[in-house]
């Protein structure tokens, strides 16, 4: 067996420019079918833990293109349970208005407070409060408005993805609507004629008996103006999509391995025919010589499997770069 692995060894060795062109239309196709096989049912599992840490239990982000009132999710079906949010920025600095008892429900928030915020305090995250120096307690001034800590909580929820440069601030609902209208947000001048309305920008909803699609249109008809975005099941039909890419890509690698594959076998039962004829002549079978030719293909398939199994796996672990949450869903870069 080890003068039949010499031989084959050597064999590759003659013809480098050949073995190589097999082995990287060999480790393309492996490449490839590991990611078709891999790459959805993987990025499904890492998408679905971060919008559980994003946005918890939510399905729907419901928003409008300018503020609205609080009292249109109030005809919303006892089938939701909702988040109402507000979010204001300016000076590099985003203030999210909630209620802590909606964030909590809906798994959206690590606190150790349940009750919803007073409108002077505010709720900051570990990264924040290093940074800065900031202990409980203490009072911050947010824009022009003086808040007290009440809680140093986690990055998670409306944190995830916060930076030191662009701080998030979570307050009361209330709080954000003095903040815009003290500042003369555009918004506000747009959306909020009245001062003493309470006013929010979007609202996560879980939809309770989990059938999402109804839930949509029911949200629809409420006001045509709602842009209604289902969380984790857009996801699902662009990696259907981008499953459906990845077969064709396989059909056509596959396609081009096989022919390029082919032509050089034919070149080397070409070579091979008179080395084949010695072998005969000396006693060989043709069971044995045929085995020979095996043995080669199975080691360039051993090769180019391991190749592609470790390019594969290395781009499947650089998967968590993909994920980024626009601003406009209440969650900062």
């Amino acid at each position: 067996m080890s003068i039949i692995l010499k031989y084959i060894l050597k064999n590759m060795k003659e013809k480098k420019l050949r073995s190589l062109l097999i082995i990287i239309s060999l480790t393309l196709s492996v490449v490839v079918l590991t990611l078709c096989l891999t790459l959805k049912d993987n990025i499904l599992e890492k998408y679905t833990e971060f919008l559980m840490k994003t946005s918890g239990t939510s399905d729907i982000l419901l928003t409008k293109d300018v503020p609205f009132e609080k009292t249109e999710i109030e005809k919303f079906s006892d089938n939701y349970k909702s988040v109402p949010y507000l979010m204001f920025v300016k000076d590099k600095s985003n203030i999210i208005g909630v209620n802590i008892e909606d964030l909590q429900e809906n798994k959206m928030i690590k606190a150790e407070k349940t009750s919803n915020l007073d409108k002077d305090e505010v709720i900051i995250s570990k990264k924040i409060a290093d940074h800065k120096n900031i202990k409980l307690n203490d009072k911050i001034k947010v824009l022009d408005t003086e808040l007290k800590v009440v809680e140093i909580v986690e990055e998670y929820g409306m944190f995830v993805g916060e930076t030191k440069e662009e701080p998030i601030y979570l307050v009361s609902i209330d709080t954000v609507n003095k903040i815009m209208y003290d500042n003369n947000s555009d918004a506000y001048e747009k959306a909020m004629l009245d001062r003493n309305k309470t006013y929010i920008m979007g609202v996560y909803i879980d939809v309770l008996d989990d059938k999402i699609e109804p839930a949509k249109e029911d949200l629809k008809k409420n006001d045509k103006d709602f842009s209604v975005v289902t969380i984790k099941a857009s996801l699902v039909d662009a990696l259907t999509q981008i499953n459906g890419l990845m077969i064709i890509m396989l059909v056509i690698t596959t396609l081009i391995a096989f022919y390029i594959i082919s032509s050089i076998l034919k070149l080397v039962l070409e070579e091979r025919i008179s080395v084949i004829g010695t072998f005969r002549s000396i006693g060989a079978s043709r069971k044995m010589t045929n085995l020979l030719l095996y043995l080669e293909n199975i080691v360039y398939a051993i090769i180019s499997s391991i190749i592609g199994i470790v390019i594969a796996n290395t781009l499947i672990r650089s998967r968590n770069k993909f994920i980024y949450i626009s601003r406009g869903y209440g969650i900062n870069k």
